[in-house]
């Protein structure tokens, strides 16, 4: 079943999604779909994907509530998360479902953490941009699942503490292929902190211009990995 959206802005707090659809939008450019009317007015996510349902969202703008919580199988095509804010973790993306995000991007969103994502399942990013997230911890990705990020760039996120780009916890297992982590910041990790018993394995890819005040480019106590990687300008204080 497709349920189409034309252009427009719709204001529609806490779409909950318990039958498999696609939702297609007009276009990120032209679709949103938004849980109130501007920023910072409410903290309610604007998809609620329940467990068992199957759904792809598609050419849209999502933003102005807390983004979405997937529970479910869901697939984000060709569509953007902007100006979300949660009040704990996830201001883009609560995920604790099966999740793959493709030519999308998912940009200025805020929680305390995982600014743009919080992963808990099972997640890949394809040909994305997740950038200008801030949060306490993990700005840009907080992983505690598994996930898989190829062509993606995480750049400009901005942590208080750990893990400006991307925080992997202790348990999960975090793959880049061929991605950027670059200009992020944080209190350590400014683009990765791998927590022990954490699991990254980061190949042909790129973490530079990074900034922290420990370990700027990469804070590992975990299991790590790296291969035809670059590590380049990368800035810490101490």
């Amino acid at each position: 079943w497709t349920q189409s959206r034309s252009a427009g802005t719709y204001i529609q707090p806490n779409v909950i999604v318990s039958k498999n659809v696609i939702i297609q939008g007009a276009g990120a450019g032209s679709t949103f779909v938004q849980s109130a009317a501007a920023p910072t007015l409410s903290n309610l996510r604007v998809f609620r994907i329940l467990s068992g349902t199957v759904a792809t969202l598609r050419g849209m703008t999502i933003r102005y509530g807390a983004g979405i919580l997937n529970d479910g199988a869901l697939q984000l095509e060709d569509s953007a998360l902007v100006s979300n804010t949660a009040t704990f973790d996830g201001g883009g993306i609560y995920n604790i479902g099966r999740l793959g995000v493709r030519n999308s991007s998912i940009v200025s969103n805020t929680a305390n953490r995982g600014g743009g994502v919080y992963n808990a399942g099972v997640m890949t990013v394809t040909d994305s941009a997740i950038s200008s997230n801030r949060a306490v911890d993990s700005a840009g990705l907080h992983n505690a699942g598994v996930l898989t990020l190829t062509r993606a760039l995480i750049a400009g996120n901005a942590a208080t503490d750990a893990g400006g780009g991307l925080y992997n916890m202790g348990g999960a297992r975090l793959a880049l292929r061929s991605s950027a982590l670059v200009s992020n910041s944080a209190s350590a990790g400014g683009g990765l902190a791998n927590a022990a018993g954490g699991l990254a394995d980061i190949g042909n890819s790129t973490i530079a211009a990074n900034v922290a005040v420990n370990s700027a480019g990469i804070n590992n106590n975990g299991a790590l990995t790296l291969s035809n990687s670059t590590l380049a300008g990368n800035t810490a204080s101490n």
